[in-house]
């Protein structure tokens, strides 16, 4: 591991590590077995994605520290206990965090979020884009339900185009969308 790597390793460990959690021995020569090029907090996409990253760099010994059961971050996906009508297009679950990965392929090629979702062993779900939507129970919505959302996105693509060309500024708040 070249110096600046070194530098790198022991900047995150100072930021992440209180030293009260090192025991002496610990801080002053950790055993060989526990020694990382590179120590990543975190598996979630960006985890895993800088995980991989760094391997195709040739960084040789990597660690992930991950708090929770699973590898994912935010990206979690929960069964429903509920059947759906055969239409449905896709499985009852219900996304808790990141939800999708747009256009899995397409003219520039396979999406590269959906290959790391793979090789991690998360994968994904292929879903239709036939806008059926579903209420708690698995019953397909009304079609009054339908027209209720229909013109509930047109007027809100009606305030977006307004608020584009009004020159938008980052600080702009949704009243700011709404009152152009």
């Amino acid at each position: 591991m070249d110096e600046s790597m070194h530098k790198l390793v022991a900047m995150v460990m100072l930021l992440v590590l209180p030293s009260g959690m090192l025991a002496p021995s610990q801080a002053q020569a950790p055993a060989p077995s526990n020694v990382y090029d590179l120590i990543i907090i975190g598996s979630g996409m960006a985890g895993l994605g800088a995980a991989k990253r760094a391997k195709e760099l040739g960084v040789a010994k990597i660690l992930i520290l991950e708090a929770r059961d699973r590898i994912g971050g935010r990206t979690i996906t929960q069964p429903l206990n509920i059947t759906l009508p055969p239409n449905s297009p896709a499985p009852a679950a219900i996304d808790l965090g990141a939800a999708w990965i747009h256009r899995i392929s397409g003219a520039r090629g396979f999406n590269p979020m959906a290959k790391l979702a793979n090789d991690s062993g998360s994968g994904y779900v292929t879903t239709t884009e036939a806008g059926l939507s579903f209420d708690p129970k698995g019953v397909e919505d009304t079609d009054q339900w339908d027209k209720t959302y229909e013109d509930m996105l047109a007027r809100w693509e009606v305030y977006y185009g307004k608020y584009l060309n009004g020159n938008p500024k980052d600080t702009d708040s949704l009243q700011t969308v709404y009152d152009k």
